[in-house]
């Protein structure tokens, strides 16, 4: 006698046999970057690339136009698959690495770069790129390395982060805001906006030798002054071990900064 469980059909049997194959062979088919570009990233950046969608209008600044030269000669692969996972402070761009794995980031990141920035280089790049910028330090492989967030203050440099503190809240907090999160009383009237030290891109990003360089040296075309000419560099040695240990470091960025 042939027996069958009751209640369930061979034709339903066989569908979902068939769903776990399909399924597998999905697993084991590589990630598609122009269906993963389609699907994602073509409503804001345009099915050609160059930034002309229809939501283009709603967006300040304006989504990347990868085809121009401009753009090839700035963005390394390594830094565009850290904008995808971490996104980009004060833009539209969101981070997606909670939406899609490494190899699909890196996937599409090479579609764009083969696809359209056709001045970058006809082929893809070796993963760690190339040029000692902080995105080749801290990427390889699509994957952020821990170690670089754990590096030491320049110069052997020790950090008073009480004394941190007192300058952060008389001094930056007016535009980075007491939270760290760039909206204090003055950023309202800057452009580009105070860096929004809360923002994924930068707990990724900002380890003490990249903040101990953006406060002395100042931001480049922002509001951000270079404050080696005011500070020592113990005194911003302070001023960036509070802000890496206030809103960088913890898991609810704003909380009080720890003593160590």
């Amino acid at each position: 006698m042939r027996r069958h469980c009751p209640g369930v059909s061979r034709p339903l049997v066989l569908a979902t046999l068939a769903a776990l194959g399909l399924a597998a062979r999905a697993a084991d088919t590589p990630p598609n970057g122009a269906e993963i570009f389609h699907d994602y990233c073509s409503v804001c950046h345009g099915d050609r690339g160059d930034g002309r969608s229809r939501a283009r209008g709603s967006f300040f600044p304006p989504p990347r136009d990868f085809t121009t030269d401009e753009t090839a000669a700035e963005l390394s692969r390594s830094r565009m698959v850290f904008s995808v996972t971490y996104g980009r402070p004060n833009t539209a761009m969101a981070p997606w690495g909670g939406r899609l794995n490494g190899d699909e980031i890196e996937a599409v990141v090479d579609y764009v770069r083969t696809t359209f920035m056709k001045s970058a280089t006809a082929s893809v790049p070796d993963r760690t790129g190339g040029g000692g910028s902080f995105e080749e330090e801290s990427l390889k492989d699509g994957e952020f390395d821990p170690l670089y967030m754990e590096k030491e203050m320049p110069h052997g440099l020790l950090a008073n982060v009480e004394w941190g503190k007192l300058f952060y809240d008389e001094n930056c907090a007016v535009c980075h805001g007491e939270k760290g999160d760039g909206k204090g009383p003055r950023a309202y009237f800057i452009l580009p906006k105070p860096r929004d030290y809360r923002h994924p891109a930068a707990r990724h990003e900002l380890n003490r030798p990249r903040l101990f360089q953006a406060i002395a040296e100042g931001s480049h075309g922002s509001e951000m002054p270079g404050w080696n000419k005011v500070l020592t560099h113990q005194e911003i040695a302070h001023v960036s071990e509070y802000i890496f240990q206030a809103f960088i470091l913890p898991d609810e960025p704003g909380t009080a900064a720890r003593n160590e």
